[in-house]
Order: structure tokens, then C-alpha cells, then sequence
């Protein structure tokens, strides 16, 4: 998820009293949140890397905010604005997919409806005593229902890939192996649209060490990640808490 709704007047209203580290971590765990579009895990050395509180002050002020604006509930750590914000998000998804499935069903009904029409015409034209051709056999022509494996822009992201990162390594044949891991980011929500793996390749993009530019150790080579590596679930997630951004 690369894009949230914020509200600067309610946020400043409930936030004045914290100091400039408090600020800066409630402003972190909000973008947590909603990247992860779930709770954050009750898990506090997870929850310190992931906002990238090393220091003990730092640890002090995300500790101080999860109290005070966060509720800890059997699945993790709940805020009252962002679980209405993920659920109003889910709704409109949820109406977007009905909608084109109606007009996918209405397209549907009325090409079945037309092909009746014109099998109905040609029947009354073979009828006529003027013609002997016999009647052709009837050809179901009404288009197929599109499979969710269909809806997936696997071209359409590798191209995203080579815009974004042409300094990574070509992909020049999408294996099964490779619209599996696309398959499953874009399934579990993690990238649903072209526009979240655009913002995706733009956080890889901003990383030396993926992108091969950190110096290595050693007489290693410097670490350049691909499409592969970076589809894998593991993979993905780190560099989505910045993980690979230090260097």
C-alpha cells in the first residue's frame, strides 16, 4: 500500500503535546500500519526495527505513543482512525469488484441475448422454400469468463520493473517460477495494482545494496537483486521495512 488518507487537522489536534521523537514515531507506526493493511504484531523488537528505533530514546518515545494512541488487542496493536481508514478501503474495493462483475455479467447477457437474436434470423432465412442449404449447426460464440490468473499484468509489471530499476538485471522470459511470487504479492494484498508495485520498485530503487551500488566486503562482488529475489515473500518484506537501506 503506497498511498493513505491524512487528516493534518485531526493528527495536530490529539498530537500537540508530544515532543519531536514522539511525533516522529507515531507518524512511523501510522505508515507501518498501513503498509501492512493489518495490525501491528505485538512483537516489540519486530515493531522497534521496523520503525527503525535504534536508540533507547527513540525506543522510549514508540513506547510512550503505542500506549497512549494504540489499543492491544488479540491480533496486535490497533489504531481507531486507521482500522476505519483499511476498512473503508476494503469496502470500496470490495463494491469496485462487484460493480465489474455486473457489467461483466450484463456484457455477457447481452451477447448471449444477441447471438439468440441472430440465430433466430438465420433459422427463418434457412426455413424459406427457396433455399436447400441445410441449417448450420449452432456455435456458442459468447466470450469465456476471465480467471482471476487473467486479471494479473505480469507483462505489464516486469515492464514497471525495467522502468524503475534499469540498472537491475533484465528479465527476458516470465517463468512460471516468476508469475507465481508476482501471483502471490499481488493476492495477499502486499501489491495489488500496478501503481503499488511502481511505488514498491521506487523504495528498491532508492537502496545501494539492491540496487549494486554498496561496497562489498571482501573480494565479493557487489549484490545486485532481481525480479526473483525480489518477489520472494521473505525478500519483499525486508526491503519493505528498509531492511537494505543502510548501506
Amino acid at each position: 500500500m503506497n498511498y493513505y488518507r491524512f487528516f493534518p487537522g485531526d493528527y495536530l489536534r490529539d498530537t500537540l503535546h508530544l515532543g519531536w521523537l514522539e511525533d516522529l514515531a507515531y507518524r512511523r507506526l501510522l505508515d507501518l500500519a498501513y503498509s501492512r493493511q493489518r495490525p501491528i504484531p505485538n512483537d516489540r523488537q519486530y515493531i522497534m526495527r521496523a520503525v527503525r528505533a535504534s536508540e533507547p530514546e527513540q525506543q522510549t518515545a514508540v513506547d510512550t505513543v503505542l500506549s497512549e494512541f494504540w489499543t492491544l488487542k488479540a491480533d496486535g496493536w490497533h489504531q481507531g482512525k486507521v482500522d476505519q481508514q483499511l476498512e473503508n478501503m476494503a469496502d470500496r474495493s470490495r463494491k469496485a469488484s462487484d460493480a465489474a462483475r455486473t457489467r461483466w455479467d450484463k456484457d455477457l447477457t447481452d451477447a448471449n441475448a444477441m447471438r439468440t437474436h441472430s440465430d433466430g434470423n438465420a433459422d427463418a432465412m434457412l426455413s424459406t422454400p427457396l433455399h436447400s442449404t441445410p441449417k448450420k449447426e449452432n456455435i456458442n460464440t459468447s466470450r469465456p469468463r476471465p480467471s482471476a490468473e487473467d486479471l494479473i499484468p505480469y507483462q505489464k509489471i516486469v515492464d514497471l520493473y525495467h522502468q524503475k530499476l534499469p540498472q537491475l538485471p533484465k528479465v527476458y522470459a516470465l517463468t512460471e517460477a516468476r508469475k507465481a511470487s508476482i501471483r502471490a504479492r499481488w493476492r495477499d494484498g502486499s501489491c495489488p495494482d500496478l501503481e503499488a508495485w511502481g511505488a514498491f520498485f521506487e523504495v528498491v530503487a532508492k537502496s545501494n545494496f539492491l540496487t549494486g551500488q554498496a561496497r562489498p566486503t571482501g573480494d565479493r562482488k557487489p549484490f545486485r537483486a532481481d525480479l526473483e529475489w525480489l518477489t520472494r515473500e521473505s525478500n519483499f518484506v525486508k526491503v519493505l521495512e528498509g531492511r537494505y537501506h543502510h548501506a
